[in-house]
């Protein structure tokens, strides 16, 4: 019930008293009653008013001028969503900034400090906020974050005599040293260095498998002896694998692995920008060990010393851990592998027991990176790892070698297409027709649907900023690499944009093939 404003209540009750005792003593009571009640009426509409509403103030541009700031290489524009204004500056610059911004607020004030565009410096170590006060006097707030973007650190590696890394299978003992440039602490110790890879060893830029002496901790990731640097040949962005472990982690696929951008120099000659990371395998801060443990990688390649193909599916199974002693030992390996794919063969597939012998989960979330990044790898297949706990499921992973996706598969080109199928229905390999068989299940086909709803909804927001900080940490980087190996379309932030909105688009590919399941 509606509540008659004070000055409204004191008219009305003045007039009742009036009114009724009139009424009462006249004869035409009843149009008397009619009258007040119409009066009564007037009264409350007349004083019902509504309060205009109120109105924030908005911040809608925000930069810092080199004019104003001498620290500073550029103008700096900073981007605005919704309450948040961020951007990326050199740490070298100064942290006490005076910003440049546009606003509708009748006073703009920091922690009580009135606050001038243009004028007023602030300290930008740590967010700001600006508080926004309105003509009528509404109140908002702007929070400011400054991402300080430190040069990516530098690995010098010294090989024995300055030898020259020829090989994949033999090493060259070396010393490295790591210059952490302000982000990470300096490390340096000794290591052999060797080859790595299959294609990608044959291309100019080469990449590299280290293996430390003694384990250490690099870049605050688990400390290990065996690491692993991508040369990212093909990538005019430089951040494609980057981009695909970024959304496993998101995915929360355990052992998925950590990317750390670094300029690389061996022998004092400047090799280019490379990423580190671990080596997939079986050990400390690794992939669990314990007896009966097994890793399985799934690569047409074939060049294992332990390795089998399916029976069904004439897959290529080839066995990274544990190390065996003689054949006879492969046979347990083979009798797991094989106890799943007789199920995912059999014709009653999928009413059966076949998610006794698989994570679903594991492999729903598999599917979707590499949907997302175009992975077409796993039809051959290659590079596709499967763990087994020593009692337990088949779980898919760790995600491994994005250099053949986001649309290159086929087309040599990346970006231009985002629309392709996962599946090469035309012309089915061993991996098609092994892992597409999953799709049958109605129950997985759900879970594909509710999980990829899930990471649409509330990550993939959070992967597109990756790829915008991403871009920031490494720009430099990448000029300088550019320079050496001259890949790409040399434009790095226009490769940056196609990424991006590859992405996007990409995403709304699988909006539509997952409403079709």
């Amino acid at each position: 019930m509606e509540t008659l404003p004070q000055e409204t209540g004191a008219i009305a009750a003045d007039l009742y008293i009036y009114s009724m005792t009139t009424i009462l003593r006249s004869p035409s009571r009843g149009l008397w009653l009619n009258f007040l009640l119409i009066l009564l009426l007037a009264a409350c509409q007349k004083d019902k008013t509504v309060a205009p509403a109120r109105v924030n103030a908005i911040i809608s541009a925000f930069k810092f001028e080199l004019s104003d700031n001498p620290s500073l290489s550029e103008d700096q524009q900073f981007s605005i969503s919704d309450k948040s204004i961020a951007g990326a500056i050199s740490p070298e610059s100064s942290r006490s900034l005076v910003a440049t911004f546009i606003t509708d607020a009748k006073e703009v004030s920091v922690n009580g400090v009135k606050q001038e565009s243009g004028k007023t410096a602030v300290d930008f170590s740590n967010d700001v906020v600006y508080k926004l006060v309105s003509k009528d006097g509404s109140e908002s707030s702007y929070t400011v974050h400054v991402n300080w973007i430190y040069d990516i650190p530098h690995l010098y590696i010294i090989t024995e005599g300055s030898a020259p890394i020829m090989s994949k299978t033999d090493y060259v003992l070396a010393t490295y040293s790591i210059d952490g440039n302000g982000g990470f602490e300096d490390y340096s110790g000794t290591t052999k260095i060797r080859g790595r890879g299959n294609s990608t060893w044959g291309m100019p830029k080469k990449p590299y498998r280290l293996k430390l002496d003694n384990a250490a901790s690099l870049f605050d990731l688990p400390a290990s002896k065996n690491w692993v640097l991508l040369a990212n040949y093909l990538d005019g962005t430089l951040m494609l694998n980057s981009v695909a472990m970024k959304t496993g982690q998101l995915l929360n696929m355990p052992y998925t692995n950590h990317i750390i951008p670094v300029d690389l120099t061996i022998n004092n000659e400047y090799a280019g920008s490379y990423v580190l990371t671990e080596q997939v395998e079986v050990g400390p801060n690794r992939l669990p060990a314990e007896a009966g443990a097994m890793l399985l990688e799934l690569d047409q390649n074939f060049d294992e010393p332990w390795e089998f193909k399916s029976n069904h599916y004439d897959l290529p199974v080839m066995l990274k851990y544990p190390s065996l002693a003689s054949e006879t030992e492969l046979e347990p390996v083979k009798t797991a592998f094989h106890a799943l794919e007789d199920l995912v063969a059999d014709p009653g597939f999928p009413a059966n027991n076949y998610t006794d012998f698989i994570d679903t989960g594991s492999l729903v979330r598999y599917f979707i990176v590499h949907m997302l990044t175009d992975n077409e790898e796993i039809n051959h297949p290659k590079s596709t790892y499967m763990y087994k706990p020593a009692s337990g499921k088949f779980i898919m992973g760790p995600i491994w070698d994005f250099d053949w996706a986001f649309g290159f598969e086929g087309t040599g080109q990346y970006f231009n297409t985002y629309d392709m199928q996962l599946f090469w229905w035309n012309r089915p390999e061993p991996g098609t027709n092994f892992f597409s068989r999953f799709l049958l299940d109605p129950a997985l086909r759900q879970e594909f649907k509710q999980q990829w709803a899930s990471f649409k909804s509330t990550q993939l927001a959070q992967l597109l900023k990756y790829v915008d900080d991403y871009a920031n940490q490494v720009e430099k980087s990448r000029k300088a690499d550019y320079s050496v190996w001259q890949t790409g379309s040399g434009n790095f932030r226009s490769d940056v944009r196609k990424l991006y909105k590859w992405l996007e688009n990409r995403a709304s590919y699988i909006d539509i093939y997952a409403a079709s399941l």
